[in-house]
This record gives structure tokens, C-alpha cells and sequence, in this order.
């Protein structure tokens, strides 16, 4: 009886993991689907299934970091229209709910990362706490590339810094053009191009850049691969 209860409680843990592994696969599909497809309501939708999976499992730091990434292209896509939310709030409280993982654990280089972007992002909706929250924000992606050297996130948020500041405060749309094709780069290498949203922002981001820069020809190229 004793191994019997035993073996039922290992089989019914991997039953559960199972599930919310094909549970996770799904809210990522759908959000990537949702994202091509442009449609805000999609991506919330799915954007909720990552945080009740996220709360299921309140250590499983790769998943949360991944619900955070999906508020993070929220805000970003909503900030552009009108998807019936407000940004600001949005982004406060995925923010909110990133520190109280990093004051437990930080050790996943995703969840560092995403939060130094979030803390960038931030500063573009309150340009006036941009002396506080630059430094801050440059801190988690360093400590990002400090547990995992090349991490594509990093690169993708390090970029974004290096793009929108301004040059009198150290930024530079070289480097984050620089930045942007070495975070599209990193996914190719470790094989993290297949339902993607990030690797396809940093193709289109680094295209965007590179037309800025007046390179056009290399503009449509990362244009036509993403």
C-alpha cells in the first residue's frame, strides 16, 4: 500500500506538470498568433493564462519572466491604439509583481532582463524619473548579462536604451542598431526563432534603425526576415 500511494502521487505530479506544460505552450502560441495577428484582445486573453499559470507555480521564474514579456508587448502595442486599458497601469503592475519575484530570487537572467526593460519603458511614460530609473534599469540588464552572457533579452533592452536616449545623456542609434541585430543574432544562435515575438520586434526594430541610420538596403533585408 505504501508503494502503491507513492507511485500514485509521482503519477499524478507528472500528470499535472504535463498539463500545465501543454497549458504553457498554448498561452505562448496564442499570444504569438495573437500578436501577428495585431489583435490587443488576443494577446490579454493570453497574457491572463500566463499569470494564472505564473501563480500556480510562483517559482517556476521561466515562465514568470515569459508573462512578464507578454505585459511588456502589450504596453508597447497599446501605447499605439486603443485596446481598452490603461498602459500606465498595465506596466505598474507587472512591475510590481517583478520585484516581488526579484526580492526572492534573482537568479533567472529573463526575469532580470525583462524587468530592466519594463523600468526603460517606464521612463518613457514619466521622462521626469528617468535620472532614478535609467541607472536602475541598466543595473537588472547588466545583472542579466552577468547570468547569462549573450542573453537575447538583454541585448533587445540594452538596445532600447542605447536607441531612445538622448545623446547628451550617453545614448546612441548606432549602438542600439548595434544592440538590436546582436539580440535578433543571439536568438538565431541558441535556436529561439520559431513563435518568437521578441526575435521578430528585434529584426523589425533593428530595421527600423537602420533606416533611421539611412541604411535602407539593410533596412529591408531585416525588414523582408522578419
Amino acid at each position: 500500500t505504501k508503494y502503491i500511494s507513492l507511485f500514485t502521487l509521482i503519477f499524478s505530479l507528472t500528470i499535472a506538470t504535463v498539463a500545465q506544460d501543454q497549458a504553457w505552450t498554448q498561452a505562448h502560441n496564442n499570444f504569438y498568433e495573437s500578436y501577428l495577428a495585431g489583435d490587443s484582445q488576443g494577446m490579454l486573453s493570453a497574457s491572463k493564462t500566463f499569470k494564472q499559470l505564473a501563480d500556480k507555480t510562483p517559482t517556476n521564474l521561466p515562465l514568470v519572466a515569459e508573462y512578464l514579456q507578454t505585459r511588456y508587448s502589450i504596453v508597447g502595442f497599446c501605447m499605439e491604439g486603443d485596446c481598452g486599458i490603461e498602459v500606465s497601469d498595465v506596466l505598474d503592475d507587472a512591475i510590481d509583481y517583478a520585484e516581488a519575484k526579484l526580492k526572492k530570487d534573482k537568479s533567472n537572467a529573463n526575469l532580470n532582463a525583462v524587468y530592466g526593460g519594463m523600468l526603460g519603458m517606464k521612463i518613457g511614460l514619466s521622462p521626469m524619473q528617468g535620472m532614478f530609473l535609467g541607472p536602475k534599469s541598466g543595473r537588472y540588464v547588466d545583472k542579466a548579462f552577468e547570468l547569462d552572457p549573450g542573453n537575447p533579452l538583454a541585448h533587445m533592452f540594452s538596445a532600447f536604451s542605447s536607441y531612445n536616449t538622448p545623446a547628451m545623456f550617453g545614448g546612441s542609434k548606432e549602438e542600439g542598431q548595434q544592440s538590436f541585430l546582436k539580440a535578433a543574432t543571439a536568438f538565431e544562435k541558441r535556436g529561439q526563432t520559431t513563435h518568437n515575438w521578441a526575435y521578430l520586434d528585434a529584426l523589425a526594430w533593428n530595421g527600423i534603425a537602420l533606416k533611421k541610420l539611412g541604411k535602407t538596403a539593410e533596412a529591408k533585408a531585416s525588414f523582408q526576415k522578419a
